[in-house]
C-alpha cells in the first residue's frame, strides 16, 4: 500500500515568512526586523495545539536537560501518551531533539482508542539549541 510522506512545516514555514515580509512592508521597511520576527512567532504560538505548546514550554523551562516523556506529562498534568505525540510532532518539526535512552525500558501502558497497550517510551527529548535561542530572542518565552 502506497503511503506518501508527510509534507512537514515547509508549507507553514513559508507562509510565515510571508507574514513577516508583509509586516515589513506595512511598517515602511524592505527587510524583516526582530520586532516582525518576534510578532510572526506569537503568531505561530497563537496557532499550535495547547499539548505542543505545553511540552515545549517544558522543555525550554528545562533546556539544561534531557527529559522523558513521563516527566513531561507529570510536569504538565497531561496523559502521557498525550505528551508523547506532542513531543513526536515536534521533534518531527526538528524543534525538539529525540534520543534513545539506554536505562529505559520502554514498557510503560497507556490508552489509546480505548485500549490499553504498551507503548515505546524509551526516548528522552531535549529542545533544541535553535529553538531555545529563537525563543529567548523573539522573547516570546511568556506566550508558550
Amino acid at each position: 500500500e502506497y503511503k506518501p510522506n508527510p509534507e512537514g512545516p515547509t508549507r507553514m514555514l513559508k507562509q510565515l515568512k510571508m507574514l513577516s515580509m508583509g509586516i515589513a512592508l506595512v511598517n515602511g521597511r524592505d527587510t524583516v526586523n526582530i520586532e516582525d520576527y518576534a510578532c510572526v512567532a506569537k503568531v505561530a504560538l497563537g496557532g499550535m495545539n495547547s499539548f505542543r505548546r505545553d511540552c515545549l514550554k517544558i522543555l525550554y523551562d528545562h533546556s539544561d536537560q534531557w527529559i522523558t516523556a513521563k516527566d513531561v506529562a507529570e510536569l504538565g498534568t497531561l496523559p502521557t501518551i498525550t505528551a508523547t505525540v506532542a513531543l513526536e510532532n515536534l521533534a518531527i518539526a526538528e524543534v525538539v531533539h529525540r534520543v534513545q535512552s539506554a536505562s529505559l525500558k520502554g514498557n510503560e501502558l497507556a490508552v489509546w482508542g480505548g485500549q490499553v497497550t504498551r507503548h515505546q517510551s524509551s526516548f528522552v527529548y531535549k529542545i533544541t539549541d535553535e529553538a531555545r535561542s529563537s525563543i529567548s530572542l523573539c522573547g516570546i518565552q511568556e506566550a508558550l
